[in-house]
This record gives C-alpha cells, structure tokens and sequence, in this order.
C-alpha cells in the first residue's frame, strides 16, 4: 500500500539526517518516531505500535552497518589490497654451520652433577649435511638400533666445510637410509675436534638419542632435529629398561671412572658408586637388561706384567658392581715363558651371559681366546679352540647373540654355535658388531687396511650363519 512507501521512504530520510551523529545521539529512535508521526501528510494505514518497532528495526541496522565498516577497514589494513607477489623460484637454504659451543662447567666428576649439568644445555647448530638427503660417499664408524628396523649409523662424507660429520636413519631394517641432521663436533676418526670429538651414537627410541666421545656429550629428544651439548663427555653409554647408564672419566688417561645414570631423555644424571680401582687408560660399557659390564683395560706400557685388566659387574642397572679381577689366564710362550693375556673386548647377550675375549700380550704367547660366564662373572669357562693372533684393522670385536652362539671378529668375523668349541669365518673383519635378538644383527664391514669407517653395513636374521651387505653410493 501507499502508506508502507511514504513511511519506508521517510524513515530511509531520517536515519541519513542522523548517522552522523549515531556515537553520539543515543535519541535516534525517539527522532525517527516523531518524524513519522508528524509527517505532512500524515501517514496512513500503520498501527501506532509498528512506528517505534520500525524505528528500533532501523537503528539495529545502522549500527551493524558501522561495526561492519570499522572491521572492513581495519581488515584492510591488516591485509594491503596488494600485497608482494610469491616468489616463482623457492628460495635456497643454507645449512647453517656454527663453531661448536665451548664445553659447559662440569663437576668434579667431569660429567653433570646429580641434579643435572651446571647451566642449561647449549643448543648445537647441525653439520653441513642437511636432513632428508643421503650424503654421497658416507662412511660409518658406529650404529645404533632402537628396534628390529629402526636404526642410525653415525659416519661422515665429504662437505665444503668440517666439520663433515653425517649420521643416517632408516626404517626398514637398512634396506634404505636417509639422512638427519647431526651435532656440530668432528669424528675422532678424522683427527683432532675442536671443543672434543664424537666417537660413538647411540638411540633409546624414535626421538631420544645421544652422541658423544670422552670430552663431548649430545643430546636429542626429537629424532637427531636439533642436538644440546651437555656437560662432560662419555667412554660409553648404552640404554636397557628404561635407563642410560654413562660411563666417563674426569680426565684422560689415569683418573678414575665414574658412572652415572639416568631416565631415557632425562638430563638429570646420578652418580653411581663403583669399587674401586678402575682407571681411564681405556674403558668399554656392554649391557644388556639388567646386567652391565664394565671393561677397564690396565695400562700395558712397557709391558707391565701387574696392570692387568679389570671387570666391573652388575646385575640390576647399575644400582651396585661387583669387581672381577682379569679373568683371562696367562698362558706359556712358545719359549716357555709365562706370558701375559687381557681382555679386549667384553659383549652381554640378551640372556646375560658375559663373553670377553682374551688377546696375548705378545704374539708369540699363543692365539686369541673367548670366554663366557652365565652367572655374572663368578665363573668363566674357556673355549675350546682358540681363534687367531692375527688381528684386523678395527681391533678386537665381539657379540654373543646367546650363550651358545658367539662371534668374535680379529682379522675376520668368525662364528660359533657350540660356546667356542669350534668357529667358522663368515666375513671379513668388522668394526661394529651388535644384536638387537637371538637372530637379527648388524655390523660394520671393514676393508682391508681401513680402520676410520666403511660405506657398507652388514645384516643378519640367522644368527649371523650369513649376512647381507648394503653400501652406501659413492
């Protein structure tokens, strides 16, 4: 009707007089009511009740359209109306690569005091490789499993810069490999590190892992993604049950050891006490479960016939150790005169049954020899075939997947499924070698003359009765 136009066109009048005014005329309303009932002509054919409703209606509307342009000219300058064109090229990211961090304040065991390492850890910059990409011409000097398919191998490869220190991952068993950042700190493979050098890698699980030599220590808790150096260094540390046990020294050679452990992950490490007698001239950590082994080899120089070897047992993780004094047995030279043995290298397997490995002082007191105990080291029982005094570029390593099944690499790997009453060669000499079962095993072939690392990682599913190779591209 003719009354509905003339009111829609008279209020549309009203509220274009007053928007000017809407902050501060709160009397909107009340004007556009009187404009439409003083009208000339009046209007016609509205009840008295639908003017103030037709007017509130209309304020609403004003002021949403107020609050609706504040925001739009406020989106507008949050966001230009043109703003810088992608660029059609991605843009190239250096790796970055820093000095690596001066060692923080350590206590006076060399390594972090019981409530953790003195200052908080330093975040390290990654080394040249970048993550994802397989460096070319990676060589490996020690690998870590976390399961029966996870893995990583620590190495280095040929970079524009030191240091050039790689490590890979994979996750199929080694069938393929890819690689992660790693700590910005040398290999002491490659000579001297500045600030200390990375020895040894090891990972607890998917994103905890540690890298560290005698004078440096590293930490991940994100898969290798970003590594902090931590206070000290380490000889050794391996991971069971939940649990990192730590071996270190205050200075190197002939302070004493000191073993911590920790939570996996933690940064919190607690001194554990162990007998006296074991000095730094070299150490070796083997574990498995509950038991842990500790090899202090005595300090042969000049021949000393009184610094021999020395175990330190224990059988719940390393909450107390039991010393077991040089268990190899001196033998008789080919001249008749006693000569001295040690022990070279010591392995726990998976049921705890401890092998070390005894090596002649001189090559003309006999070949080398293993030995096993299946009772923490009270008793060890010989083999009955010795090995060989030869020995390989890597030195001695061994493993023993079970008590009856052991091997034993010196100047080749050579197994035994009767406790070492008779051994087989089934490959080269190793630098590496390790089971994460009864069957599955990896280890670092090593070829011959080169003891710094090697582009090829053996795999086992038998026991070790035969292996698969994987070399890394050149």
């Amino acid at each position: 009707m003719n009354g509905d136009s003339d009111l829609s066109d008279r209020v549309r009048a009203a509220m274009a007089a007053s928007s000017a005014a809407v902050h501060d005329r709160p009397d909107l309303a009340e004007r556009i009511i009187r404009t439409a009932e003083h009208s000339s002509p009046p209007v016609r054919g509205w009840r008295p009740w639908l003017i103030p409703l037709a007017a509130a209606l209309a304020v609403l509307v004003l002021f949403g359209a107020v609050v609706i342009g504040v925001r739009l000219v406020g989106s507008n300058d949050d966001n230009p109306t043109n703003p810088p064109a992608p660029s059609s090229q991605p843009t190239a990211v250096s790796p970055t690569v820093s000095p690596t961090p001066s060692p923080t304040t350590s206590n006076a065991t060399g390594g972090p005091t019981s409530g953790g390492p003195t200052g908080s850890p330093t975040a390290s910059a990654v080394a040249n490789h970048p993550s994802g990409a397989l460096p070319p011409g990676f060589v490996a000097v020690d690998l870590t499993w976390s399961s029966l398919d996870q893995g990583w191998a620590l190495g280095t490869a040929p970079c524009a810069s030191a240091p050039c220190t790689s490590i890979v991952r994979t996750d199929n068993g080694g069938k393929t490999w890819v690689g992660v950042p790693a700590p910005a700190a040398g290999l002491s493979s490659q000579g001297s590190c500045h600030g200390g050098c990375l020895t040894n890698l090891r990972f607890a699980n998917a994103t905890v892992g540690y890298a560290f030599g005698p004078e440096a220590f590293y930490q991940t808790v994100n898969g290798g993604r970003s590594w902090q150096r931590q206070a000290g260094g380490a000889l050794g540390l391996e991971v069971a049950d939940g649990t990192a046990l730590r071996l270190n020294a205050t200075c190197l050679p002939g302070c004493p050891f000191t073993v911590q452990r920790a939570t996996v992950g933690s940064t919190s490490w607690q001194a554990l006490a162990l007998p006296p007698g074991g000095l730094s001239f070299g150490g070796n950590l083997s574990r498995s479960g509950h038991t842990a082994v500790i090899l202090n080899q005595g300090h042969v120089a000049g021949g000393a016939q009184d610094a021999r070897s020395v175990l330190f047992v224990s059988n719940n993780d390393g909450t107390s150790w039991r010393t077991v004094h040089e268990p190899c047995p001196a033998t008789t030279t080919t001249s008749g005169v006693s000569g001295e043995v040690d022990t070279s290298a010591v392995s726990v397997a998976g049921d705890g049954t401890i092998m070390i490995l005894c090596r002649p002082r001189t090559d003309n007191a006999g070949a080398a020899f293993a030995m096993t105990s299946t009772d923490d080291g009270v008793h060890f029982q010989r083999s009955a075939t010795s090995l060989t005094n030869g020995r390989g570029p890597a030195g001695d390593v061994i493993a023993a997947p079970s008590k009856s099944v052991l091997l034993a690499s010196t100047d080749a790997l050579r197994r035994s499924v009767d406790g070492g009453r008779s051994w087989t060669v089934v490959s080269g000499a190793v630098s590496y070698l390790g089971f994460e079962s009864p069957t599955v095993g990896r280890a670092i072939l090593q070829p011959s003359g080169n003891g710094s690392g090697s582009a090829t990682i053996l795999s086992t599913v038998d026991g070790g009765a035969h292996w698969t190779s994987f070399t890394f591209p050149s």
